[in-house]
């Protein structure tokens, strides 16, 4: 049974003041002072519009001193209803993530990591929570006033991580609340955009151009033209594979033609990424690039550790108008190289079909605030502050697009730091009331795949597109086994020919598309971001231009039995 959700305020409408808890309130041990929580901001903003890991680690810190000056005192029962009241949205979410975290146990990391993280129907748990911080658990949760902040802070740790930590009634209490919280009615999209920017901590960009660019044949032509016919002040982009090939060694050439014309360039590479299968080569290139004066920043966490900077952004900026405007951005699936670009251009037929967006609008400023997060994070040289506020200035003079179409920024910061593209896409499938189509390579989060089958039972009509030669062999396997799943309930499930790494969601006339897969790689671990769009001509487009097309050139799958080893695939989340 549905429910109507009460109308949401809008964000700027928010408490953003400091004060948390009473200082009578705060428990006395000896040699600690009582102290507010000198939270860095009030909705997590500081981490998805522009803030970095440091100002989050910060407010981490400072509520986990807190915490732990009165965690064995049985304070918590302290923590009450009144004191809460006081607090912002996202000081209540650093609270709950201290009192969840700590007794997750390493084995509850792993099952976390391998059995996915099922919204509510998951009912495993390794180890009770201490009593009084169960009711501080629940206390913070229901303090709640809609959807959109009971899932900012249920998806900011965790639902197997509240199931280990909860038991009894406060268990019973907290899948309750999540139930409630979690019931949509079909085409209620006038509740959907609040809840989105609650729940994520961000703001529409108003309306923006969106160009939807598919393959090499569409993306490689724009992005060339305004390297090639502009001059920028400054360039910064972030991509997870930048191959050392013929595409990608000329688009460094024409990165390192902008810092000959004077613009300040920098870009990230995640190492991982870029070294696969040429490493010997790809360190050529990263010397290429700094002899032509471009700033290098790399990101070399291990591919079997964490947190991955999986976006694709590039963000290209002037003080003045010129033939863009003041600024363009570039995001979406595409990496730069003959592997992920090469389908149609210079005379590679054999590359992946795959998709980018080039923006400009509002919505830049925002893609650039995620560049500049990744680049502290990813230990970029400090970038001088005259050059961070012009980098500002030129997206913030990129008026609203007259005829474009109501856009918002999606940002996922890794390591479980948040949730919001999966949120996201669980709130949109749920919504959906016509027509979902979703495109994307790599699988495995069973909530995602819960989603799409209900809404098929619902009678909304469900289509997916699969690669139908993965370059993950596991991937491939964890897919095959959500066949039998999706096509049982009726949801219409298609291989596209060849390797299709699209990251593109369609519901109703909403389009969401960017660098997230579906996997628990990219859903928890990796650093990514996703545009969401709304325009019924935009939703047109892309159905006409993309969807239309791949499934005329698909096979359709309907009738899969899954083997023992697809179905272990799947139950294991997706893992890669």
């Amino acid at each position: 049974m549905s429910m109507d959700l009460p109308p949401l305020p809008p964000p700027s409408s928010i408490a953003k003041s400091t004060p948390v808890i009473a200082q009578s309130e705060l428990p006395i041990v000896k040699g600690a002072t009582p102290q507010a929580f000198p939270f860095a901001d009030s909705q997590g903003l500081a981490r998805s519009q522009g803030g970095t890991q440091a100002s989050s680690t910060v407010r981490r810190a400072n509520a986990g001193s807190f915490l732990d000056a009165f965690k064995f005192s049985g304070a918590q029962d302290r923590l009450s209803k009144e004191s809460i009241a006081k607090m912002s949205l996202g000081e209540r979410a650093d609270v709950l993530r201290e009192l969840v975290v700590p007794f997750r146990s390493t084995i509850d990391t792993v099952a976390d990591s391998l059995f996915g993280d099922r919204s509510v129907t998951k009912d495993y748990r390794l180890a009770p929570a201490f009593g009084p911080n169960q009711k501080a658990i629940v206390r913070l949760l229901s303090s709640a006033k809609n959807a959109g902040e009971f899932d900012h802070l249920y998806s900011r740790v965790g639902h197997s991580a509240l199931m280990m930590a909860v038991t009894g009634k406060e268990d019973a209490a907290v899948r309750a609340l999540a139930e409630k919280h979690h019931t949509v009615k079909r085409g209620d999209w006038a509740s959907f955009f609040p809840y989105l920017e609650t729940m994520a901590g961000i703001k529409s960009a108003g309306k923006n151009s969106i160009q939807f660019l598919i393959d090499g044949a569409e993306a490689l032509p724009a992005m060339r033209d305004d390297l090639a016919n502009n001059t920028f002040e400054h360039v910064i982009g972030t991509v997870f594979a930048l191959q050392a090939d013929d595409i990608g060694n000329r688009f460094v050439d024409r990165l390192g033609g902008q810092v000959k014309k004077g613009a300040n360039v920098r870009w990230m590479l995640d190492e991982f990424g870029t070294n696969d299968g040429q490493e010997v080569e790809a360190k050529k290139m990263m010397g290429k690039m700094r002899d032509l004066g471009i700033d290098l920043t790399v990101n070399d966490t291990p591919g079997t550790v964490s947190e991955l900077n999986h976006r694709k952004i590039a963000v290209l900026m002037n003080r003045t108008p010129t033939a863009v405007g003041t600024a363009v951005g570039y995001t979406g699936g595409m990496n730069i190289g003959n592997h992920y670009q090469g389908r149609g251009i210079d005379g590679h037929e054999h590359g992946w079909h795959d998709q980018t967006n080039r923006v400009q609008g509002p919505a830049v400023a925002l893609m650039l605030e995620a560049v500049l997060q990744n680049w502290e994070r990813d230990g970029g040289k400090p970038i001088p502050a005259d050059e961070i506020a012009a980098m500002r200035a030129a997206c913030a003079a990129s008026p609203e697009v007259p005829g474009g179409v109501d856009t918002w920024v999606i940002p996922h910061n890794g390591s479980g730091e948040d949730r919001n593209i999966k949120f996201a896409y669980l709130r949109a499938m749920a919504t959906a009331k016509d027509t979902i189509r979703i495109a994307n390579p790599y699988w495995g989060d069973r909530d995602i795949i819960d989603g799409l089958i209900k809404a098929a039972k619902d009678g909304v009509d469900v289509r997916v597109y699969f690669p139908a030669e993965n370059d993950q062999a596991i991937m491939a396997r964890t897919a095959r086994a959500a066949y039998e799943l999706l096509a049982e309930a009726g949801v219409k499930v298609f291989e596209v020919p060849g390797m299709s790494h699209l990251k593109v969601g369609a519901f109703d006339d909403v389009v969401m598309a960017g660098s997230s897969n579906l996997d628990s790689r990219s859903l928890e671990f990796n650093d990514e971001l996703n545009l969401l769009w709304r325009g019924r001509a935009a939703a047109e487009d892309v159905q006409a231009r993309l969807f239309g097309p791949d499934e005329a050139r698909s096979k359709r799958i309907t009738d899969y039995d899954a083997t023992f080893r697809e179905k272990l695939n799947l139950k294991l989340g997706g893992w890669t």
